[in-house]
């Protein structure tokens, strides 16, 4: 229903408030203050200032206004009606408007075909109440789509070719930012009619926006989308001269402003010209009802397809490229319902031929996914099943599909399917599609798989297979690992594959793990990885305190994560850290035997290192250690078999002949820097003088070395005087290099003085024999200290000394 009013100079008495002048005649019951006061500034028919001293008053051009404001719509009709009346002069007008806020009060009209409606009488009345005027309203035939173009195109004088320009202009006109376009007639019925051609290009929510104004004696100035221009006013803006600011259709001299025709313009105006107008109407609505989410030139080429079954003179190609297109885009929307409606037309298309390129493969991916998040499965799987058949056929666009698939968001709900049948049939395609994709692509085509329910009940067991390989050696991909169903099967076998290497010390395998790539795995109860990663924890506990964590985790540890447990561990300087891992794992694989080994034998130059390389052999002797390697297997073996002999040696200590000296005299030499108490022991205390030359002779330079540890042991555990006792023992009565390691270790005494206070304790329990060769030896060495000091202090830096 429409409300009505007439606006015009009226006397008080015919005012509807009673105030004489320019003012409201007559009134429907509906129409508000506001609506009066939005009328009186933008709906009225202005007379043009000095029109009548050269012109017929009454021979002013009328005009015909649109305007939307506040949720209301107000089409305005106005003429000149000569003097006014309450004050005789010239510039009198009657307004008549109709409104609505009712926007289906327009149908099936758009509002300048109502320009043409057969209630109109711009003439005032007797009444200041006037009827509303019901809907929907009559029109002239004439503005009816069949007629406007039978008399604005067929029978133009502008040719079929100037509608493709119209109707670009048209869109210009109603895109944003806007292009005015100003028409230019004498007449406004003409003038009208195009407004009303125009305007049925345009869908019918955005016609009802679409505002004009005809005539206006300043067009330029005219705030509308269309602006009637008539050169009765004076000059009219010209086609040239418009420029970004507005288009110029001068209906007189067949002109217009030169614009660059768009396909979508080019594609209505050849259904409108080719076709039945209503046909084609219906088509070019729906055109520009999807045309916010499609763009023109796309919704245009969709609307074709579900119109007219495909644009005249596509290909399938393109046809089907914007199908995908309109599926995406009306699914991603608040048009969705219109996909529903058009699906069948759409779908045809997009079956009809297999994706053409990786780019076509793309824009599949997404219609499938916006059509799933729409909730329209129906179309989501009628798409989806002849894409897998596509990528079945042609694995070279699978990657392409990985790539698409991939960057589909996590967490949402599978599709469903219509039927077990085509469930079926997807299923058996899917599987093909995956057993043909590259691994670098098998994760993304299998979570897409489980995203539209294909995987439940599939044999993808090489699959599996092929995705657990690429994971192991590219755990940055295996994030989305939990969107797939198969957590016990991936989890097996990735963790198989994973310990396998780990004990083959795989670069990429021990670079995974002490990445913390796969925690996840190793927290799962049971897990063989989980003794590898906690391997990988031990390894980085300072080495001062990881002896005692390898004895609390114990065999947890895997026998082949050595490695990683005893990451920047060395023999001999953390032998303890070694010893707890042999304690724990008595079986010594080949590799780590041959690293203690190596160990082993860089520990024969020092002292120190050998001492803690001895220790270490006699505790994973005592900790029954079973080396692998046979390098290790013969020091062990040695060792056993020099200790034996080295006991019946200590027991025959004190006898001249001691034969089981002159065999560890035999042996030992290799050994020496791992025997050094023992050698020293029999060097100090044994009588057998050919012994103990033998065992000089076997040990070397060892010798003198072995003899002041001795020497130190007995001070340690027997007491200072009973050291110096042997050591003068040795001095007085023993071999050359008794005698000289005797002297050393004496002066070395005397040369300190924490030493000289240990020879000071030891005179006073002394057999008094053996005082004056102790003092007439260190009386000599006196001379000779501060050098011997330097020479003492610089091979304890860099030689075997202690």
């Amino acid at each position: 229903m429409f409300d009505v009013t007439i606006y015009t100079d009226v006397r008080p008495d015919e005012a509807l408030d009673g105030v004489g002048g320019f003012n409201f005649a007559a009134a429907s019951d509906g129409v508000t203050a506001a609506d009066r006061s939005f009328v009186a500034e933008r709906m009225l028919h202005v007379v043009s200032s000095g029109w009548h001293v050269d012109h017929e008053e009454l021979a002013h051009p009328s005009s015909c206004i649109y305007r939307t404001s506040a949720g209301k719509y107000f089409l305005s009709r106005g003429k000149s009606t000569g003097k006014t009346i309450t004050r005789p002069r010239p510039g009198n007008q009657l307004t008549e408007t109709i409104l609505t806020s009712e926007r289906n009060d327009f149908l099936p009209y758009r509002p300048a075909q109502l320009f043409a409606a057969s209630r109109w009488s711009v003439d005032k009345v007797s009444t200041n109440v006037l009827d509303s005027w019901p809907t929907p309203l009559e029109i002239d035939p004439a503005y009816e789509p069949d007629a406007l173009k039978e008399q604005l195109i067929d029978n133009s004088l502008l040719g079929p070719d100037f509608l493709p320009t119209f109707l670009t202009m048209i869109e210009q006109a109603t895109s944003s930012p806007a292009k005015k376009l100003i028409i230019v007639h004498t007449s406004l019925e003409t003038v009208m009619q195009y407004i009303a051609l125009g305007s049925l290009f345009i869908d019918a929510n955005r016609a009802l926006d679409l505002s004009f104004h005809a005539f206006s004696n300043q067009p330029l100035s005219t705030v509308a989308d269309i602006v009637g221009a008539s050169p009765d006013f004076g000059a009219t803006p010209s086609v040239h001269t418009g420029g970004a600011a507005f288009n110029v259709v001068d209906l007189i001299s067949g002109e217009t402003t030169s614009v660059e025709v768009t396909q979508s313009a080019a594609q209505q105006a050849k259904w409108f010209l080719d076709g039945d107008p209503l046909d084609a109407l219906a088509a070019i609505d729906v055109a520009r009802r999807w045309e916010s989410v499609l763009g023109a030139d796309a919704a245009t080429h969709a609307a074709g397809i579900v119109s007219f079954g495909g644009a005249i003179g596509s290909s399938g190609a393109r046809d089907r490229s914007a199908a995908l297109r309109a599926v995406a885009g009306l699914s991603s929307s608040e048009m969705s319902d219109d996909l529903a409606m058009y699906a069948d037309e759409l779908l045809g298309v997009i079956v009809s031929g297999p994706p053409a390129d990786e780019a076509d493969v793309r824009l599949t991916a997404n219609a499938i996914v916006q059509a799933h998040r729409a909730d329209l499965d129906d179309v989501a799987t009628g798409i989806l099943l002849p894409t897998l058949e596509a990528l079945a056929a042609s694995p070279g666009l699978v990657p392409a599909w990985a790539s698409a698939v991939d960057a589909w968001p996590a967490g949402w709900p599978p599709v469903q399917w219509d039927s077990d049948e085509s469930r079926a049939h997807g299923q058996a395609t899917q599987v093909a599609v995956a057993r043909q994709a590259r691994a670098e692509d098998l994760p993304a085509v299998l979570i897409a798989a489980h995203k539209f329910n294909l995987l439940a009940g599939a044999d993808i067991t090489p699959c599996l297979d092929t995705l657990a390989d690429f994971w192991c050696r590219h755990p940055e991909h295996a994030q989305r690992r939990s969107e797939l169903p198969y957590q016990s099967e991936l989890g097996t076998r990735i963790t198989s594959r994973l310990v396998s290497a780990l004990g083959r010390e795989e670069d990429w395998a021990i670079d995974a793990l002490t990445a913390g790539a796969w925690d996840s795995l190793g927290a799962s109860s049971p897990s063989q990885l989980g003794g590898w990663i906690n391997a990988v924890s031990v390894g980085r506990i300072p080495l001062n305190h990881r002896a005692g964590e390898i004895a609390a985790q114990g065999a947890r540890l895997p026998i082949e994560s050595w490695h990683l447990a005893l990451d920047g561990a060395d023999i001999p300087a953390d032998v303890e850290v070694v010893a707890e891992w042999v304690a724990a794992h008595p079986r010594v694989p080949a590799d780590l035997s041959a690293w203690i080994v190596k160990g082993l034998n860089s520990s024969r130059e020092r002292v120190a290192d050998g001492l803690s390389a001895g220790w270490l052999i006699n505790r994973m002797l005592a900790d029954r250690a079973l080396p692998e390697d046979r390098g290790l297997r013969t020091i062990f073996d040695d060792t056993v078999a020099i200790r034996q002999i080295y006991r019946h040696a200590d027991e025959s200590t004190a006898r001249e002949g001691n034969p089981a000296m002159h065999d560890f005299a035999d042996r030992v030499g290799p050994y020496v820097a791992f025997l050094i108490p023992e050698v020293g022991n029999l060097m100090v205390s044994a009588q057998d003088q050919r012994a103990v030359i033998r065992l000089e002779r076997a040990v070397g330079h060892w010798a003198e070395t072995c003899i002041d540890y001795a020497l130190e042991r007995i001070a340690t555990d027997q007491g200072d005087a009973k050291a110096v006792m042997w050591a003068l023992s040795l001095y007085e009565s023993g071999t050359d290099r008794q005698h000289a390691a005797g002297r050393d270790y004496l002066v070395a005494l005397g040369d300190s003085r924490d030493g000289r206070h240990r020879l000071e304790s030891a005179r006073r329990v002394l057999d008094p024999s053996w005082l004056p060769i102790l003092d007439a030896l260190l009386d000599d060495a006196k001379k000779g200290r501060l050098g011997r000091n330097l020479v003492r202090g610089g091979k304890r830096l860099f030689s075997k000394e202690r």
